[in-house]
């Protein structure tokens, strides 16, 4: 009788085992029915089929398309979203002098304390949202995104009140009187594009968090075809003038909320990904999203202020107005030209974040490595792109007839054309933190870099050791390359088996399920081999 319950336990065992060893190579197979299983980044969907061959050469290029596919409607939409500012001022610019400055003003205000803000803020929903993809919890990337909207909006409508005392403000920071009046009407006339912008970003996030872009360039190009239009229509037509361009913005903004809402939320697509909203769920689990979107916010509004100080200290040299001129038009070819390794960094982050999500070390390691050599790739096309213009580009924005400013012009966007090749190096290496959750070391790596090495030496090569605007350059390379090599240093030394830990800690606290097992290089073998192999032993 022992002899018979034996022999059926070893089949028991033996069936289970089979069991096991197909369910553990169903773990990789690129079906779509089993994105549920593995997490839909490794099933055959929107990024392609995953292979666990994470260190071959066709893996490499494979993850290295990948990336390019998703940044590039990110790059379109970057690039279409700037053309949005710079339409409403060319615009402006024939109304009148005061109508530009105060357009210009306005603008780069509701930039530093709100839009930045809300960029900023929207980042944390870019790791929590990864992640939650990577592991298949579609439902739980529904409700990171109602909860996001939440939060942003809540912090529009702060940052509106804020605005309607603008005025106030402008004068206090010793502003002319009227140049304050006719920017703080142009920032109450943004503040519907504020909110649009607070309700774009997280389904920017949700979208680009299942490898979805496309629709983020069509939505922004289809705005900026009728922002063209608009302004005319308010600005000219209608006579409107300041007002117009400001109502023409805020359409623009709501434009593109309203084509991604829906497309969000009429499309079959993401059917899974859209929970019926729960106000228990979106009004917790607010601690994460915090946690990720304040280091993110300080991290980008550090470095934005950077520069801004930068202007101010170009300010204060003798023959200021030749001078920021000059770095300006420098800056904004610099600017331009980093929309394209700007996007490769949002694909990179969400990219990690999924495959920590999908507990996967070494995908997630290879994601990195891949995002940091197409940067390279990039900054050293952008180098020689602005190195090739530094001749006539200047003539776009300055007279010809102004010799000594094209060629101060030319100078400047030679030396900053080298900077480049080391920003996208940064750029993609602060992205990858972002996608691990380490928002918070890059926060600390831009504070240092800037107000501790950056700025402080821009100040001691420009006036006291008289080097001019030259100076303020030579400090703000400093700075680039300290945060570079940092940033970079942190990313290789990363422990990736622990980082997946974090991932799979963060997506079961938001869920309260229990974590997926680890997705790595080759199918874990049968749990049921060991205690199979002594009972065969003691049989």
């Amino acid at each position: 009788m022992d002899d018979i319950e034996t022999q059926k336990l070893l089949a028991d065992r033996r069936r289970s085992s089979e069991e096991d060893n197909v369910a553990a190579n169903q773990l990789h197979l690129n079906a779509k029915g089993l994105e549920v299983l593995v997490g839909p980044w490794q099933a055959k969907n929107e990024l392609g089929p995953r292979t666990p061959a994470y260190g071959g050469r066709g893996a490499l290029m494979e993850e290295a398309r990948e990336q390019i596919r998703v940044a590039a409607p990110i790059v379109g939409m970057n690039v279409v979203q700037m053309l949005l500012v710079l339409t409403s001022a060319a615009f402006v610019g024939h109304v009148g002098a005061l109508a530009l400055a105060s357009c210009q003003l306005a603008t780069s205000l509701a930039s530093a304390t709100g839009h930045y803000l809300l960029y900023g803020m929207a980042l944390g929903l870019e790791t929590l949202g990864g992640r939650a993809f990577g592991a298949g919890q579609l439902s739980e990337l529904g409700h990171a995104t109602y909860r996001c909207l939440l939060l942003l909006t809540l912090i529009a409508a702060v940052v509106s009140l804020c605005w309607l005392q603008a005025e106030r403000a402008l004068i206090f920071l010793g502003q002319e009187k009227t140049l304050a009046q006719v920017a703080a009407r142009y920032m109450h006339l943004l503040i519907p594009s504020l909110f649009a912008n607070a309700w774009t970003q997280p389904l920017l996030k949700f979208l680009q968090s299942q490898g979805v872009t496309a629709p983020l360039a069509a939505c922004s190009v289809v705005a900026l075809l009728f922002h063209v239009p608009n302004n005319w229509f308010f600005v000219h037509y209608l006579g409107w003038g300041l007002d117009g361009a400001a109502i023409a913005t805020s359409l623009a903004y709501s434009m593109i909320f309203l084509c991604l809402a829906g497309h969000v939320f009429t499309s079959p697509r993401y059917a899974k990904a859209r929970p019926r909203f729960s106000w228990a769920k979106a009004t917790s689990g607010w601690t994460a999203q915090i946690r990720l979107g304040v280091p993110s916010t300080v991290m980008l509004c550090l470095e934005y202020w950077a520069f801004d100080a930068l202007y101010l200290m170009c300010g204060m040299l003798p023959n200021p107005y030749l001078l920021v001129s000059g770095l300006s038009v420098a800056m904004n070819t610099a600017w331009l030209m980093s929309m394209t390794y700007v996007g490769l960094g949002a694909a990179t982050s969400t990219r990690v974040a999924a495959e920590l999500g999908a507990r996967s070390a070494c995908g997630a390691k290879t994601v990195a490595r891949v995002g940091l050599s197409l940067a390279a790739a990039l900054g050293v096309t952008a180098f020689a792109m602005i190195l090739a213009s530094s001749r006539w580009l200047p003539l776009i924005f300055v007279e010809s007839t102004n010799g000594e400013l094209l060629r101060l012009t030319s100078a400047l966007m030679a030396c900053v054309a080298g900077l480049s090749i080391v920003d996208s190096v940064q750029n993609n290496a602060g992205s990858i933190l972002r996608g691990c959750g380490r928002q918070s070391l890059g926060a600390g790596v831009t504070l240092s870099s800037y107000y501790l090495v950056g700025l402080p030496s821009s100040a001691l090569l420009a006036f006291h050791l008289g080097f001019g605007v030259w100076g303020l350059v030579g400090g703000l390379c400093l700075a680039v390359l300290t945060q570079a090599t940092c940033l970079t240093t942190l990313i290789v030394r990363t422990d990736w088996k622990h980082q997946v830990e974090r991932a799979t800690a963060s997506v079961a606290e938001l869920s309260g399920i229990e974590a997926l097992p680890l997705f790595d290089e080759k199918p874990p073998p049968p749990a049921s081999n060991t205690a199979q192999s002594s009972l065969e032993a003691k049989t």
